[in-house]
């Protein structure tokens, strides 16, 4: 447990008497879960610049001209001053609007680590340049005009600003101004140049996110994490309690990772593909604990993947099927249209004589009339529905599954239409393992939300043209089900590098996403938590605005961006027309001017994408860890350690 004792005076009104007291912070009553969520995150990517070594990169210094030697020292100057004015007043001028107290704290770690980014800028230049050389870039600073017009714009806002745009201000700057001198380093890196200087840019900018094939679950269905909105509807997995519920997005990001990493387990439960920073969660094997690891991290053999579990839910709605409900959901596999003159009739056949006897039943209560029939051969049982229109039956409901909006139904509502679709349509292969075949992706879909919300381990297949429930030229699905079982054992899923991808983030309250992967597989995994923080305190406030208030901090946030776009144009010009990367920075700076926005949770601005940034760009910003001597140094994927109890089991590794 961490316990923080602050300093901050609070009132509290009684019929009486005001009493004024000290709160301490309890890190065990969290709020908002994404602040305990962040504070994690950041203590786990804790560095200093005095762990990268500088020096090694003084031969590829050496060989610059002079052009470029000078390019990278104003380059590094600017970003020290853009880093000294959020540590000495950005922070500063968010923090009086908190909404928790847990949100101070995370405020405060991001404020130190700002000075640490300020810090290692120093390093750079006291191991690069001369005490003349940095005292010269010192002064460039100070009397660029430039340099010196974004920075009082933004320190313009922190000081009279109100609440947002301050927020908007700190993003527009961490997100947008520092990325035309991030150029630099990332394309000497792109070109096997001054290592360890980038190696400091990317421990500043390390973020993780999942490619657009991944899904995440709404009430409407499965949806693309690449078309996932802020305040859209997805299901969430609560570490605590171990249920799963709908939530909010609070904010969404996009990326572009040269590497990534694809997860995939031998019978295709487990098919994730995400990038290197991207939290997993998995329970350990001697324990009922659980662990939270970034991809790149080696888990080891001794714990599990997590498959969804129940849903958790105050929705009061119905605990079974309707009777129409039911009919229709039968209808979807066993009803036949026939049609004689001007009448409409259904035909309902079985073999089985339970079965029939069911369907009399289930007709009996919706008072529907039907002939029955008794066949030598062919299915021998048969029941006709004369003129079905005027018995009620809507033509348009039948040979569809019944469905409901997933965030109104009942856990007890699910389990009874699984029971039912499995016990008439499904193929048992044993008690605990089920099959749902069918031609209609989209049934096979809805069926796989079903049994995620009720906490089933699923995954989908294409049936081979072999196999008996195929029809020639028609695709044919299987979904695999098994019940009573939300896990998949570590030793069966196998890592492997694959190429790079633009690729999304998601941050919901809980921090843990509930995910279907390509192969149609669902796990649980961990969602965006570092680098759209700001953003995400913005959004939840700028949700709480009338419309009309939206639209004018709308206006005056595109306003705003396109003056400091305008004058990030001429900076660049400035710095980057002699050695000839301009227009290359330009578009740099579009892309990721768009991604500022995104993180406040407004539409992009320009046309500009990652395709459309030069390549060199963006395998240098790749976060994905560097090999080093760690006794030496630490890359962009060091973490601190995370304790684990050991038990008896550990001892017998290897007997």
């Amino acid at each position: 447990m961490i316990l923080q004792m602050r300093l901050r005076l609070e009132s509290e009104q009684t019929v009486t008497q005001k009493t004024e007291y000290y709160k301490a912070i309890n890190w065990n009553a969290i709020e908002d879960v994404v602040d305990k969520a962040t504070w994690e995150k950041l203590t786990e990517q804790f560095w200093l610049d005095t762990r990268i070594p500088l020096s090694n990169d003084l031969d590829d210094w050496r060989r610059l001209s002079d052009k470029e030697r000078d390019l990278v020292g104003k380059v590094f100057g600017g970003l020290t001053l853009l880093d000294t004015l959020q540590s000495v007043d950005g922070v500063s001028a968010i923090k009086p609007d908190i909404r928790t107290q847990h949100e101070e704290a995370v405020l405060n770690n991001i404020e130190f680590m700002e000075s640490v980014h300020a810090k290692s800028y120093s390093s750079i230049f006291s191991t690069l340049n001369t005490k003349s050389e940095i005292e010269e870039i010192f002064e460039w600073t100070a009397n660029n005009p430039y340099l010196q017009k974004k920075a009082e714009i933004i320190k313009r806002i922190y000081d009279t600003g109100t609440p947002l745009q301050k927020k908007v201000a700190s993003v527009f700057l961490e997100s947008f101004l520092f990325y035309s001198g991030f150029f630099t380093p990332l394309w000497y890196l792109g070109n096997n140049k001054l290592p360890n200087v980038a190696e400091i840019i990317k421990l500043i900018i390390r973020d993780e996110c999942m490619t657009k094939d991944q899904e995440v679950l709404t009430p409407k269905g499965w949806v693309s994490v690449a078309d996932i909105r802020p305040q859209d509807l997805v299901l969430q997995f609560d570490k605590e309690t171990r249920r799963t519920n709908f939530a909010p997005v609070s904010t969404i990001s996009t990326d572009f990772a040269p590497k990534l990493y694809n997860f995939k387990s031998q019978l295709g439960y487990v098919d994730l593909t995400c990038s290197p920073k991207h939290r997993i969660i998995r329970k350990a094997i001697t324990s009922d604990g659980l662990v939270t690891r970034t991809a790149e991290t080696h888990f080891g053999q001794t714990s599990s993947w997590l498959h969804s579990t129940p849903l958790y839910t105050d929705n009061k709605g119905a605990t079974s099927l309707t009777d129409w409900e039911k009919f229709y959901l039968l209808m979807s596999r066993y009803g036949t249209l026939t049609q004689q003159a001007q009448q409409i009739d259904l035909v309902v056949s079985s073999g089985k004589s339970d079965k029939i006897e069911g369907f009399k039943e289930l007709f009996d209560h919706l008072r529907l009339d039907y002939i029955a029939y008794t066949y030598k051969y062919g299915n021998g049982n048969m029941l006709r529905l004369p003129d079905i229109p005027n018995q009620g039956i809507d033509l348009n409901k039948l040979k569809l599954l019944p469905k409901r909006d997933l965030n109104t139904v009942t856990l007890e509502w699910c389990q009874d239409y699984l029971d039912t679709l499995f016990d008439w349509v499904g193929s048992n292969e044993c008690e605990t393992s089920l099959n749902y075949y069918s031609t209609h992706k989209h049934y096979i879909d809805y069926v796989q939300s079903l049994c995620t919300l009720v906490g089933y381990k699923t995954r989908v297949s294409v049936v081979k043209d072999s196999d008996p429930y195929t029809v020639e030229g028609i695709k044919n699905y299987c979904l695999h089900v098994i019940k009573n079982c939300s896990l998949t054992a570590g030793t069966s899923v196998v890592r492997t590098e694959v190429e790079g991808a633009q690729v999304y983030g998601i941050q919901v309250p809980s921090g843990y996403l509930v995910t279907r992967g390509k192969g149609g597989s669902v796990v649980i995994t961990g969602n965006s938590v570092h680098g759209t923080y700001i953003g995400y305190k913005f959004q939840l406030a700028f949700n709480e605005l009338s419309e009309e208030e939206q639209e004018e901090l709308k206006a005056w946030t595109y306003d705003l961006l396109y003056e400091l776009y305008e004058n990030e144009e001429k900076y660049t010009e400035e710095l980057y027309d002699d050695i000839g990367w301009t227009e290359e920075v330009k578009t740099f700076l579009r892309y990721n001017a768009n991604k500022a926005l995104m993180n406040l949770g407004q539409n992009p601005l320009f046309p500009e994408s990652a395709e459309d940034v030069n390549p060199i760009i963006m395998n240098g910003i790749s976060t994905g860890t560097s090999n080093h001597d760690f006794f030496s140094q630490v890359g962009n994927g060091y973490l601190l350690g995370q304790v684990e109890a050991m038990t008896d089991e550990d001892y017998t590794v290897g007997l």
